[in-house]
C-alpha cells in the first residue's frame, strides 16, 4: 500500500517495530520511498531488547541509517530511535525544525555537525542517548533555543554529560539524573530550567553520603542566573535532606521566578526553606501539589539525628524572610486543608496576585485576606469551599480580577455570594455545579468570562426554552452591563437530530470563516493554546494526536492569518500526566506546530 502511493509529497511517516537485522533491506526502501517523496516528517522509532547489554550495545546490531538521509532538503521533523547514526562528510538538513534522538550513540562533535549543519532548527531532543559512554553536547546554532534530556535510571552511572550552548533559552532534564557528573560549560543565554524527575519510590538512602547529595546540588549552581527555575518533588527532598544537615551555603539564585511541585509533607519542607533562602530577588512564586508524593523512606537513626516539629516549622526559622519576600508578587499554592485568619503572612504586603487551591474558607476570611494585602490585584479560587456557601466579600479597591474554578464534585445545593464593586473582571471556569450564584454588587465589572472545559457535557436540556437552566439564566442577567463577556464549552453531547439539522464541515469550518474574522485577527498580538488532551496513560501517540488535530487546525489558522502576531504559547499536557514525560508525543507536538506557515515574520513559537 505504501509503495501504490502515487503522490509527490508524504507529510509523515512513522515506522514503530521490533528491528531484527533481516529487516534492514525493507527500512532501506521505505527511507528512499521518504526522501523521493518529500516527506516533513519521518519517525524511525525502533525497539531493541538489549538496552542494558553493554557489549550488544556497542555491536553495531542496529539498523546503520543511510547517508541519504542526512541530505533530505524536505525534512522538518526527525525522530530517530535505536539506530546506528554515521555522519556522511557533507549534512545538509536546510528545512529541520525538531530533531528527536532517542538511546542512540552520538559522538563527540556529532551534536555540533548536526546542530550546525540545521539552519533552522529550533528544538532539540535527547532520550537516553550514549547510555554507556560520555556525551557531549555542544550547540553553536543561534536559532536552537530548547534542549530536553531524557534519562533513565541505571545508564551512564559513571559516564559525564558536558553541555555548551551559549544561544539556548530552555533546558529540561527528565526521568532522573543518571550521570556521575554533568558539565555546563555555557549558557548564558538560558532564561528558564527545569527539573522534573520520576520515581516509583522515594528511598533517598543514596544521598545521604556527601558527595552524592552535593552532585545535585552542583548542577543547581550552573543555573543559578535563569529567570525562571522549575524544581519537582524529588529534587526538593534531595535538598531537605543536605538542609538539615546543614552541608552547604545559599545558592545565589538570581531569577524572579521559583516554581516547586511539592505535597508539603514534613520531609520537604526543608528543602522547600532553603530554596526561599537562596531567592532574594523572588518576584513570582508557584508550588504545585503533587499528588503522587509519598512519605520519604528516611531511616529511624536520621530522623532521630535531625528531627523538627513539623507543625511549629516555619515559625522555629530564624532566618527573616521579610527581605525575600518584598518583591514577591504573584503566589500560587494548592492547599489541602482549611486556613485560619491567623495563618496570613504579613510580610506579603507586596502581593499583587493570589491563587487559593483546595481551601475551605470561612464567612469573613476573603474579605480579611484582601484587605490585609493593600497592593493585591489579582485573587483566583480553585475549587474551595466544595461542600459549603462561598462568600466573597472584597473591599479592597486595587483588586480588579476575580477567577472561580469548579468542578462536578461540589455539593449543589450550596451557593456563591459575591459583593465586589470595585471588581473589573469576573471569571467562571470549568463548571458551574451550584444551585445558586448571587452577584450583589460588581458594578464597576467590564469583563465576564464563563468558560465550560468539561470533556462531557449534555446541552439537550436547552433545546427548550422552558428547560433552560434557571441559575445560568440569572448569572448571565447579573452580567448583562459589562463591556466584555466570555462564553465557551468543551465537547458538548448533542443529539442526531440536532446535528443533522444544523450540520456543517467541521475541516474546513475556520477558513470558511475566514472573512467575518479577519477584522478581529489584525490586531492579535499573543494568543496561549492550551495542549491538553483527555485521555489515559495507555495511549497510544497516534490517538493523542488525533484528539488533538482541531487545536492545531486552530493554531495553523491563526499563525496563517495574524500578521501583527508576535507570540503563541503552547502549553503541552494531559489531564493524566505531563506531554513532558511523554517523548515521542512531545517531539510530535513540537515539529506539527513549527511546521505551520506563519503569516507574521516576528511570530515565535513558546513551548511550555
Amino acid at each position: 500500500a505504501l509503495f501504490s502511493h502515487n503522490g509527490s509529497k508524504v507529510h509523515e511517516l512513522d515506522i514503530a517495530f521490533d528491528y531484527k537485522d533481516t529487516h534492514a533491506i525493507l527500512v532501506d526502501a521505505w527511507i528512499r520511498f521518504s526522501i523521493q517523496h518529500n516527506v516533513e516528517v519521518f519517525v524511525l522509532a525502533l525497539r531493541t531488547h538489549y538496552v542494558d547489554d553493554v557489549e550488544k550495545w556497542s555491536s553495531g546490531t542496529r539498523y546503520k541509517l543511510p547517508s541519504s538521509l542526512f541530505n533530505c532538503s524536505s525534512i522538518k521533523g526527525l525522530h530517530l530511535k535505536f539506530c546506528d547514526l554515521h555522519l556522511p562528510a557533507s549534512v545538509q538538513l536546510c528545512s529541520l525544525k525538531v530533531l528527536c534522538l532517542d538511546c542512540i550513540e552520538l559522538s563527540e562533535d556529532m551534536v555540533r555537525r548536526l546542530t550546525t549543519n540545521c539552519p533552522l532548527l529550533e528544538a532539540l531532543i535527547l532520550g537516553s542517548c550514549n547510555m554507556h559512554s560520555d556525551l557531549n553536547i555542544a550547540i553553536a546554532n543561534r536559532n536552537v533555543k530548547s534542549l530536553e534530556i531524557c534519562e533513565l535510571q541505571g545508564s551512564g552511572d559513571a559516564t559525564v554529560i558536558e553541555i555548551c550552548a551559549p544561544h539556548l533559552h530552555s533546558i529540561g532534564f527528565y526521568l532522573c539524573l543518571a550521570r556521575e557528573l554533568y558539565v555546563v560549560k555555557d549558557v548564558s543565554s538560558l532564561v528558564t530550567a527545569s527539573f522534573s524527575f520520576v520515581s516509583d519510590e522515594f528511598d533517598l538512602n543514596h544521598v545521604y553520603d556527601e558527595d552524592d547529595c552535593e552532585h545535585y546540588l552542583e548542577l543547581l549552581m550552573d543555573f543559578c542566573h535563569v529567570k525562571q527555575l522549575r524544581i519537582c518533588k524529588y529534587l526538593v527532598q534531595v535538598l531537605s535532606i543536605g538542609e538539615v544537615q546543614k552541608r552547604f551555603g545559599l545558592l545565589p539564585f538570581n531569577g524572579t521566578s521559583l516554581e516547586l511541585e511539592t505535597a508539603l509533607t514534613k520531609w520537604e519542607l526543608p528543602g522547600i526553606c532553603y530554596l526561599l533562602k537562596c531567592s532574594a530577588n523572588l518576584g513570582r512564586l508557584d508550588i504545585k501539589y503533587a499528588a503522587l508524593t509519598m512519605e520519604m523512606m528516611l531511616s529511624d537513626d536520621f530522623k532521630d539525628a535531625f528531627a523538627f516539629e513539623e507543625k511549629e516549622f516555619w515559625e522555629s526559622e530564624k532566618f527573616d524572610f521579610t527581605s525575600i519576600f518584598k518583591n514577591l508578587k504573584h503566589v500560587s499554592v494548592y492547599f489541602l486543608s482549611g486556613m485560619e485568619k491567623n495563618d496570613i503572612v504579613a510580610e506579603l504586603c507586596a502581593l499583587k496576585e493570589l491563587v487559593l487551591k483546595y481551601i475551605v474558607l470561612p464567612k469573613d476570611m476573603i474579605r480579611h485576606l484582601t484587605t490585609n494585602c493593600p497592593m493585591l490585584e489579582d485573587l483566583t479560587l480553585y475549587s474551595c469551599n466544595k461542600i459549603s456557601d462561598l462568600i466573597i466579600d472584597i473591599a479592597n479597591p486595587n483588586l480588579k480580577s476575580l477567577d472561580i474554578f469548579e468542578f462536578y464534585e461540589t455539593k449543589a445545593d450550596t451557593t456563591i455570594k459575591i459583593c465586589a464593586p470595585n471588581l473589573q473582571s469576573l471569571g467562571f471556569h470549568c463548571y458551574l455545579p451550584r444551585a445558586w450564584y448571587l452577584i450583589k454588587d460588581a458594578l464597576s465589572l467590564g469583563t465576564a468570562s464563563i468558560s465550560f472545559e468539561s470533556e462531557s457535557i449534555n446541552l439537550d436540556f436547552v433545546y427548550d426554552e422552558d428547560d433552560c437552566d434557571d441559575h445560568l439564566v440569572q448569572l448571565l442577567h447579573d452580567l448583562c452591563h459589562v463591556k466584555q463577556l466570555i462564553i465557551c464549552r468543551y465537547l458538548i453531547q448533542l443529539s442526531d437530530d440536532f446535528k443533522d439539522t444544523f450540520a456543517f464541515e467541521e475541516k474546513k469550518f475556520w477558513e470558511s470563516k475566514k472573512c467575518y474574522l479577519a477584522p478581529v485577527l489584525q490586531n492579535l498580538k499573543h494568543i496561549s493554546i492550551y495542549f491538553v488532551s483527555g485521555t489515559e496513560q495507555n495511549d497510544n501517540v497516534a490517538a493523542v494526536m488525533e484528539k488533538l488535530e482541531n487545536k492545531i487546525e486552530f493554531a495553523g489558522f491563526i499563525l496563517k492569518n495574524t500578521k501583527a502576531l508576535k507570540k503563541m504559547v503552547v502549553i503541552c499536557g494531559r489531564n493524566t500526566g505531563s506531554v513532558c514525560h511523554n517523548f515521542e508525543l512531545l517531539f510530535k507536538i513540537t515539529e506539527k506546530l513549527t511546521a505551520l506557515p506563519r503569516a507574521s515574520t516576528r511570530a515565535t513559537l513558546e513551548f511550555i
